[in-house]
């Protein structure tokens, strides 16, 4: 795997994309132009095939219906680098492997980590979310993310946000918000604490999706939300 490569002294925010295209490739070209606008430095997508995580088959028919195929992760992923995006993607098996070549970054979701972890195929920096499990000796290549999994919620992760700090006090960490309350306060806090990785769902309009609905900013808020954190930066 590769070291994370943005400096430390740099906040990196991703707009977490998910699904939130819910399976149309035009409503995904759509997220990467709002990302950009909205002054994030990131955008990040989940592949996956959802008979692969869940076994109920209304869960399963659900979700198919908000997946892209590979074909068109791969012109989207191509497009948001066109448009000076970083460009990441969470994996949950062997779906999608060939994506990975096509990423700046992989995520490890924390329904995947550390016992169901996707396999690894190219040489590209991990990103981790630690909302089920917290590294006793951390991988110093990786990349560790505070969170709270089970989500919407409105509980701040400060222990985490703690430990990760001090356990990576030689390189970064960060935070990825399911915060639902107003204002960013947690991720606000996350940057006061030295989280260095800011990760949020956004979506086009909320109305028109169903997943992560209470989590996603729109775009306007999104924009805020920039404004906010990189304000943080610097602040005593």
């Amino acid at each position: 795997m590769a070291k994370w490569p943005f400096p430390k002294e740099k906040l990196l925010i991703i707009g977490e994309g998910g699904v939130n295209h819910c399976g149309r490739f035009d409503d995904a070209i759509a997220l990467c132009v709002i990302a950009k606008e909205a002054g994030c430095d990131a955008i990040k997508f989940q592949v996956y095939q959802p008979r692969d995580i869940w076994t109920e088959e209304p869960d399963i028919l659900k979700r198919e219906k908000l997946q892209l195929t590979l074909e068109e992760y791969a012109k989207v992923f191509d497009y948001a680098r066109a448009i000076g995006l970083v460009v990441g993607a969470s994996f949950f098996g062997h779906y999608g492997q060939t994506l990975q070549a096509k990423c700046d970054f992989i995520k490890i979701a924390s329904r995947s980590f550390p016992d169901r972890m996707p396999p690894l195929v190219t040489s590209r920096p991990v990103v981790v979310s630690c909302g089920r499990y917290l590294p006793a000796e951390p991988n110093p290549e990786w990349v560790y993310m505070a969170c709270v999994s089970s989500y919407p919620t409105e509980k701040v992760p400060f222990a985490a946000m703690q430990y990760l700090a001090a356990a990576s006090d030689h390189g970064v960490w960060g935070y990825s918000s399911h915060f639902v309350t107003p204002y960013n306060v947690d991720s606000m806090a996350a940057v006061r604490q030295g989280a260095r990785i800011i990760e949020k769902h956004f979506c086009i309009d909320r109305a028109g999706i169903e997943i992560d609905k209470r989590v996603s900013l729109e775009p306007e808020e999104l924009k805020y939300f920039t404004e906010q954190l990189r304000g943080q930066m610097g602040k005593p």
